[in-house]
């Protein structure tokens, strides 16, 4: 499946056990192997969930439709990795892979449509059915058809898959129109308008950026296939699109340690979706081996950078005593060795939970035993070099951070470097302009009851903290607006957490300069703490512009 797919987990894990001489794991593995071939073959169709339970096939673990049986998306998955135990030199089973291999592609293109896109779905009688069926789906079976095709120029294959790149480059890319099984049926609430035939639904989009529905899946999906498309045929074009793909996907990236999610350390990890809330998820193991792949065939170190910061962020969320040490992950919600699938799930800075092997600590071990296997512990590019393992200066920074002294904070950052959020505001901080707060336009403040939307919602509740500092000068000046209720407050605190001095707002919206006297605090290590306890009217509080005078 596209989430959970055992085959790549245990190419990992025969990896690992020929690397390391485990020769249990390359027997566990080969029985992973020996599981996905047996799943029973129908005119080059095969169902990809089993039941462990019941010991029967499911056919596709994601089903719209009750009718919904085969799926050909899961199946180019499971082809592509079939085609990655080929490179074991000692792969069992090396004919019956090669034969299942060829029989899905034959499949695959006897179901192409006209357009060059493929279903999604078939039922059990082989009908399609017809949701996703011309969407961005279609990447997956391109990508495992090329991978079929290789250098075949004008081979069957090669023309079907570059048919299907074609409506990817038509109907896909440039509309960012990146919506799969995910973007549906899963975790995001939007509905699927995307049935018989239709392409696009203009109700699908984002009411405020009238964006498509997007999900990172299938931008991996079009860059890999796009890229093959080039590498195999030479076409630029599919270079282009490939690398528009391959962009699109990784503004989805983590590039910098988020302050305001503590749960993890986000640097490299990957968001999911434009309506959905995970950091650090374990689809970044995937995306890392793509983005290292592009980076070291296009003497690209900024890919190659990213694919190994994605690969180590997907093992970030292992319970390891270094991970708690170096505050990576510092309060585990799983055994040791174990990881639950992302963090911060709801959108709040959470944990969240554990899908299994295949999609948490086994996916980024694959993707580091790939990289390791083609790369090596670093790599060495045209006058430059990335380190994939062995050592990095990441544990030096997070050490070599300093204190603060007589800070200035403008919330105009919106990272809010060392800032913690703990609660469900909605937009923190915000630019707000719903009504006259006292800040310039682009000057960022603190509205705990700001809804992201223009609007308000007093229900909103929790706690910022700044980092800590230091103060040599005699005075503090903030604005503060808002409400004037106990539950609601800015104040300054000492190490032991109680307040030296609290400030509210006079239910007003407007924030007027308070001052607090600092002078006798001098060389004391303290922090700012906005809180918001309440729910009713005026059950909220603005502040801005933070500065020791």
């Amino acid at each position: 499946q596209s989430w959970f797919n055992q085959l790549r987990s245990a190419w990992g894990l025969r990896w690992w056990g020929k690397k390391l001489g485990n020769a249990d794991w390359v027997d566990k593995a080969d029985k992973m192997l020996n599981l996905a071939l047996a799943a029973p073959m129908d005119q080059g169709l095969c169902p990809t969930t089993y039941q462990s339970r019941e010991k029967t096939w499911l056919g596709s673990l994601i089903r719209p439709r009750a009718d919904c049986y085969y799926d050909l998306t899961n199946m180019a998955w499971k082809g592509i990795w079939l085609c990655r135990w080929l490179e074991f030199d000692d792969c069992p089973r090396r004919e019956d892979i090669e034969q299942q291999c060829k029989a899905m592609v034959e499949a695959m293109m006897r179901l192409q449509n006209s357009d060059g896109s493929f279903p999604t779905w078939l039922t059990k009688d082989k009908t399609v059915v017809p949701i996703l069926d011309h969407s961005a789906q279609s990447a997956l079976p391109a990508w495992f058809i090329l991978e079929m095709s290789g250098n075949g120029g004008a081979t069957q294959r090669f023309k079907s898959a570059t048919r299907a790149c074609d409506f990817l480059v038509k109907n896909v890319v440039d509309q960012q129109r990146y919506y799969d099984f995910e973007t549906f049926f899963s975790c995001s609430p939007k509905a699927c308008l995307q049935t018989n035939g239709l392409i696009d639904d203009k109700q699908m989009h984002d009411p405020h950026t009238l964006s498509p529905p997007q999900n990172t899946l299938c931008m991996q999906w079009a860059a890999e296939a796009l890229f093959a498309a080039y590498s195999y045929g030479g076409n630029k074009k599919y270079l282009d699109y490939a690398l528009k793909a391959t962009d699109i996907m990784a503004l989805y990236q983590n590039v910098w340690p988020i302050s305001f999610r503590q749960t993890a350390y986000t640097y490299g990890g990957f968001g999911v979706q434009n309506s959905d809330g995970e950091f650090n998820d374990a689809r970044q193991a995937q995306f890392g081996c793509t983005l290292a792949d592009f980076g070291a065939q296009l003497g690209r170190r900024d890919y190659f950078e990213r694919g190994v910061a994605a690969t180590r962020a997907s093992m970030a969320l292992i319970n390891h005593p270094l991970h708690a040490e170096f505050g990576i992950y510092p309060n585990p919600n799983y055994p040791l060795g174990l990881q639950p699938e992302n963090c911060c799930h709801g959108g709040g800075d959470s944990q969240a939970g554990r899908t299994g092997f295949d999609w948490g600590e086994g996916s980024g071990l694959a993707s580091m035993a790939w990289l390791l296997d083609k790369y090596g512990k670093t790599y060495k590019g045209k006058g430059w070099s990335v380190v994939v393992d062995g050592g990095s200066r990441g544990i030096e920074m997070l050490r070599a951070i300093p204190p603060l002294t007589d800070p200035t904070f403008d919330f105009t950052d919106w990272r809010m470097k060392g800032w913690k959020v703990d609660g469900n505001f909605a937009e923190i901080p915000t630019f707000s302009n719903r009504f006259n707060f006292g800040v310039e336009s682009e000057e960022g403040f603190i509205g705990t009851c700001e809804d992201g939307r223009g609007g308000y919602d007093d229900t909103f509740t929790g706690t910022l903290l700044s980092p800590t500092f230091f103060v040599t000068r005699r005075s503090m000046e903030l604005l503060v607006g808002g409400g004037s209720g106990e539950g609601v407050r800015v104040e300054l605190i000492g190490e032991d957490g109680k307040a030296i001095h609290n400030a509210r707002g006079k239910n007003s919206e407007l924030m007027e300069l308070v001052t607090w006297d600092v002078s006798r605090l001098k060389g004391q290590k303290l922090r700012i703490r906005i809180v918001d306890s309440e729910m009713g009217g005026w059950g909220h509080i603005n502040v801005g512009r933070v500065g020791v005078k």
